[in-house]
């Protein structure tokens, strides 16, 4: 079952926060913890049971899936991985696979990446950076917490872009490769749901557009 949620103010408390700490000309902003990021939105990670799905822009909707059906997925696609290099793309399958599953629970099967919907404010078949930044994150501390992960860790999410520096903010989870300590941007918003996202480092996402 879907919950709405006040998603509104809290965008409006996210673009804030994007635009005033780059007032002093940074071009990024790092939450001060997985748990900021959620609280911020009102949203909650993955729990004994459940994973709220994020959906509608902003989590105006959050729907419930039950974690065995996101544990079993990342079990099968992810562990086979020897070197971080395999790691990512071992990622990069799950979310895909996670987000095909979960697409027909959440209603969310018919997102469409990037700015083709930017008009998708409150359509609960959508999903902006926000909401998929979440829902990443959720997954991926899924896959954390199950001892998926061998080569990395999560960590909080990161905005890029300001009004100020006209680019719009833009969101995406991190995961920090722990041999280099390189931050890498897992941004499943530019693919349509059920698509691998782009993992490029967090340099390489900063500089586009």
């Amino acid at each position: 079952m879907a919950i709405r949620t006040r998603a509104l103010a809290r965008a409006r408390v996210l673009v804030l926060a994007a635009v005033l700490p780059l007032a002093g000309g940074a071009c990024s902003y790092s939450y001060d913890s997985i748990d900021d990021y959620y609280g911020r939105l009102k949203a909650s990670p993955p729990d004994a049971a459940h994973t709220r799905v994020c959906h509608g822009f902003s989590c105006y909707y959050q729907t419930a899936v039950d974690n065995t059906l996101i544990l079993d997925v990342l079990r099968e696609v992810m562990g086979a991985a020897d070197t971080a290099d395999q790691e990512r793309e071992s990622i990069r399958l799950a979310i895909a696979r996670v987000e095909q599953v979960v697409g027909p629970l959440a209603g969310t099967s018919n997102d469409e990446g990037g700015l083709r919907r930017i008009r998708g404010w409150g359509e609960a078949d959508q999903q902006d950076c926000i909401d998929e930044t979440v829902n990443t994150t959720s997954y991926l501390l899924m896959a954390e917490r199950n001892g998926l992960l061998r080569y990395h860790r999560v960590r909080a999410p990161v905005i890029r872009g300001s009004l100020l520096d006209f680019r719009w903010p833009h969101n995406t989870a991190v995961i920090e490769e722990l041999a280099t300590s390189t931050l890498w941007a897992v941004d499943s918003w530019v693919r349509d749901n059920g698509q691998p996202p782009q993992v490029i480092t967090l340099a390489q996402w900063m500089s586009v557009w």
